[in-house]
């Protein structure tokens, strides 16, 4: 069986609303926000689909750090901000 690559793109955190806006235009729904600690920072990582194909995006935060939040262009995000956070 054949599965689908699934690539991330790392961006910096000032393109993080400006990709999502996009995603959000282009009709890509958020499918999930996860968020890992890796050698002393944290990994965030945005799975969004449309037509069954994933596209993923990671930040990487340095312990102390902030996020803009991306819920003013996918509503439903705020759920896994708060629990991020």
């Amino acid at each position: 069986m054949k599965y689908e690559e699934q690539p991330i793109t790392v961006i910096t955190i000032d393109e993080l609303l400006a990709r999502t806006t996009r995603f959000f235009h282009e009709g890509y729904r958020l499918v999930q926000i996860g968020c890992t600690r890796v050698d002393g920072k944290f990994e965030i990582n945005y799975s969004f689909d449309k037509d069954y194909r994933f596209e993923n995006i990671r930040v990487e935060l340095q312990e102390g750090g902030t996020l803009p939040s991306i819920s003013s262009v996918y509503f439903g995000a705020f759920i896994y901000e708060n629990e991020i956070h």
